[in-house]
């Protein structure tokens, strides 16, 4: 039995899945709309952000009993608000840091704590990145921490480097910190820490880039890549890599539907393996620990649900035509 979390307007979920099946086990409210959820590396919490609610809170932790049910830990201060609303948060690989961003008038963009017993302390000031945050992702040793977003002054993506939760902005040139689009919407590092991914909103058909790294220094892999066969205002909206690195899943939306793109890689290089045709954008793409089973979560209008998707049934290494839609 594997368990999952998820999120309908102001309520965060918890399911037990066996098979293909899956059985809501509890519900915990946040007061307002949630827009983002992650579970901790050990998996004893769920961190939950969005708009504030009651009190100014914006995002909240919840324990997570063996059996899935939810408690909220009370926070104390102002370590539960972002300032503003929260569209972005990520435990760090150990656990002992959580990352919190999104957008606040007042500059307080993003936000580290510390976190014991899953009460939150903040640690030092909070960073500005100048506009809307929508992706926060950590390097897989915990030494690095990226955060994408809308752009600000030609810069939608910042590397920081980090020390006992303390954020230090690592240096970018050659315009690699900006990946050429309005709306950057989704940045994830590959497990193995080599390569960077990130994808969002683009007037210029690239959609989506891959860095290699290095100490923290981005280099782009190639010239970018375009999702032109779904027509001219497609955007990504999430991206999920295999946890051997080995392939990188793009959750795509054009004309209110949706597609995922499944790529190889090989030394950065992606190359299509196959598509997936949805009915809906896949707002959220995750990969479970073996690499063989893809889930998704969208919505549709105003009545956001949670979808699953299991494929595990296919097997990347022996892809059809790559331009089939299913």
């Amino acid at each position: 039995e594997t368990r999952f979390f998820a999120v309908t307007n102001s309520t965060a979920k918890s399911y037990a899945l066996s098979g293909t099946t899956h059985t809501l086990v509890d519900t915990d409210s946040h007061g307002a709309s949630v827009y983002a959820v992650d579970l901790s590396p050990d998996g004893n919490y769920l961190a939950a952000g969005g708009s504030k609610g009651g009190e100014d809170v914006s995002h909240a932790v919840f324990s997570v009993a063996a059996d899935g049910s939810l408690t909220a830990v009370a926070q104390s201060g102002e370590n539960d608000t972002l300032g503003g609303y929260v569209y972005a948060l990520a435990w760090s690989p150990s656990g002992a840091h959580l990352a919190v961003a999104g957008w606040d008038s007042g500059g307080n963009t993003l936000k580290v704590y510390s976190v014991s017993g899953g009460v939150l302390t903040q640690v030092g000031s909070a960073y500005d990145h100048g506009s809307v945050i929508n992706s926060v992702s950590w390097a897989p040793g915990g030494d690095y921490l990226v955060i994408g977003g809308n752009d600000s002054s030609n810069v939608t993506h910042r590397v920081y480097s980090v020390s006992d939760g303390v954020l230090a902005p690592v240096s970018q040139s050659g315009g690699n910190d900006d990946f050429g689009g309005s709306i950057l919407r989704a940045v994830t590092w590959s497990p193995d820490g080599n390569y960077l991914a990130v994808g969002g909103t683009t007037s210029s058909g690239v959609n989506h880039r891959i860095y290699s790294v290095s100490n923290g220094v981005l280099t782009q892999v190639g010239a970018g890549y375009d999702q032109s066969y779904y027509g001219g205002n497609a955007q990504v909206r999430s991206l999920a890599w295999t946890p051997d690195s080995a392939y990188l899943a793009v959750g795509i939306e054009a004309n209110y539907f949706g597609a995922i793109v499944l790529y190889s890689v090989s030394d950065g290089v992606l190359t299509v393996q196959h598509r997936v045709g949805l009915e809906e954008p896949p707002y959220s793409i995750k990969w479970n620990s073996a690499g063989t089973k893809l889930y998704f979560g969208s919505g549709r209008n105003s009545n956001p649900r949670a979808h699953l998707r299991n494929y595990l049934t296919y097997n990347p290494l022996e892809a059809a035509d790559p331009t089939q839609t299913l």
